[in-house]
């Protein structure tokens, strides 16, 4: 089973990286493809993730962005979600 669409899914801090983040930042921009880089793509992913962990239902917390995340996980997955945390709520769109 793939778990991520997106080959980038774990983001690097290029902030860190010195010298070498305009080189990163290029390959990166190279292969990235931004169709994944969603919500919907990333709520994809996280069940994945549950799903790999072999978690029947997890638990969710979210604060700014992430309470939209989880609003978008709670709508698509009801049966897996057993608790949610949303914490300074970004109103749905």
């Amino acid at each position: 089973m793939k778990l991520f669409r997106n080959p980038l899914a774990a983001s690097v801090s290029l902030l860190c990286l010195g010298a070498a983040a305009p080189v990163l930042a290029s390959l990166i921009s190279a292969r990235a493809d931004v169709a994944y880089y969603t919500t919907s793509v990333a709520v994809q992913d996280l069940d994945r993730v549950r799903e790999a962990l072999g978690y029947e239902r997890i638990n969710l917390y979210g604060s700014s962005y992430g309470t939209r995340v989880a609003q978008h996980y709670m709508r698509k997955f009801p049966a897996r979600t057993r608790a949610v945390i949303l914490d300074g709520v970004v109103a749905p769109v």
